[in-house]
């Protein structure tokens, strides 16, 4: 069924790509974390790619990318028990893709490869839909499951999507390991990579339009019960309190910004004029905020490089972080800093970055070259492709 596409080597030994390929993308949003693979198999004009989501943003598009979208399923799931609840909807949302996707072959395309994300239920029958397609899997975490019975569906949604595929992706180690032992040996594991011309200082616009801060500290907070409960807000109290040239920025969810601002009610007016709150930052001024801020701390999990970091080290920000583990390209004091285990220890060493002008740039400097020459997507994209073509 396939067409011989690859010559057996070129001039260095490696296949070369000579005919159109046909290939779809399947994931919940548009275009989500496919959105630079996708740009790139689309910048070759021989490539036929189609993007299929539940949820589009109407007001980006990828040149060379045309879309699909199905519609949500109804939501008809009665059982009282949540496991049950998730399943079934799952199970409808993969029902509603599949019925999409026979619209897609009745129309005439047949994609040689499909790319999709497990983690959801668009990917339940991809299998039954593209039989005579290569598959590719890409694994989604478990970190945003809340609860055993979530991640059991989560487990079971990936798991049953992972079986159809011909080859599976994890975005980390980490990331692979959270899967049962038996599927890990299956997985493989795509580098983070960074789009170091959109993440950089130069490419920004400024973040604020009506002040410009001496010192901007930025915090991403994705669980605002966890940080209400962590002792972070006393050491923010702290900086504004003894820094009078300190703004604090915190990046939070959607509709969460009010919440984060009753935890310092009890300050006055004026230490209030430098503490600020921003709901969800589209990917533009996610990328502004970072290039505006003096430290931005990342809160992540200790034992894997996130992708915040690398965004962070991009864009110009001297970063504060846990010391990832085993991790040799990330270096203390060298391109970032490690975030204490003590309030005392954070409180410091916030205040010694922002007070040393030459050391912060210094880090920040070696933090831009390290992700150039080790994260950097222009490089990662184009091997990561040539092994899906391989």
């Amino acid at each position: 069924l396939f067409v011989q596409r690859l010559t057996p080597c070129g001039r260095h030994g490696r296949p070369i790509f000579v005919q159109a390929m046909r290939i779809l993308f399947c994931n919940d949003s548009f275009p989500g974390h496919f959105e630079p693979l996708a740009e790139y198999l689309a910048s070759d004009s021989k490539n036929e790619v189609l993007f299929a989501s539940r949820y589009e943003r109407r007001s980006f598009s990828i040149p060379g990318v045309r879309r699909v979208q199905f519609r949500a399923p109804r939501d008809k799931a009665a059982s009282s028990d949540p496991l049950v609840a998730d399943w079934s909807r799952a199970v409808a949302m993969g029902r509603q893709a599949f019925s999409s996707f026979k619209q897609i072959t009745g129309a005439g395309f047949a994609p040689d490869l499909v790319l999709y994300s497990a983690g959801n239920g668009v990917s339940l029958f991809i299998g039954r839909a593209f039989p005579h397609s290569c598959r590719v899997a890409y694994a989604e975490s478990f970190a945003n499951a809340a609860g055993e019975d979530s991640r059991a569906v989560s487990v079971m949604v990936q798991g049953i999507s992972l079986f159809q595929c011909h080859r599976a992706y994890a975005f980390s180690s980490h990331h692979r390991d959270a899967f049962p032992q038996i599927l890990q040996p299956a997985i493989g594991i795509i580098p983070l990579s960074v789009d170091t011309d959109f993440f950089c200082r130069d490419a920004a616009s400024p973040f604020f339009t009506d002040i410009r801060p001496k010192e901007l500290v930025s915090i991403s907070i994705k669980e605002p019960s966890a940080f209400a409960s962590s002792g972070l807000p006393r050491v923010i109290t702290a900086l504004l309190l003894r820094r009078p040239f300190c703004h604090v920025l915190l990046n939070c969810g959607y509709g969460q910004s009010s919440q984060l601002l009753r935890l310092f009610a009890g300050l006055n007016a004026e230490y209030m004029t430098r503490l600020h709150a921003c709901d969800f930052l589209h990917r533009p001024e996610y990328r502004n905020m970072l290039a505006a801020s003096t430290v931005h701390i990342c809160l992540q999990r200790a034992d894997s490089v996130a992708m915040e970091m690398l965004e962070s080290m991009s864009s110009g920000s001297a970063l504060l972080a846990p010391m990832p583990a085993g991790e040799r390209r990330l270096l203390h004091g060298i391109n970032m800093c490690e975030w204490p285990a003590t309030l005392q220890g954070q409180f410091e060493v916030t205040c010694a970055l922002l007070d040393d002008d030459a050391r912060r740039t210094a880090i920040i400097n070696a933090a831009r070259r390290t992700v150039l020459e080790h994260f950097c997507q222009k490089d990662a994209m184009p091997r990561h492709a040539r092994e899906l073509l391989d």
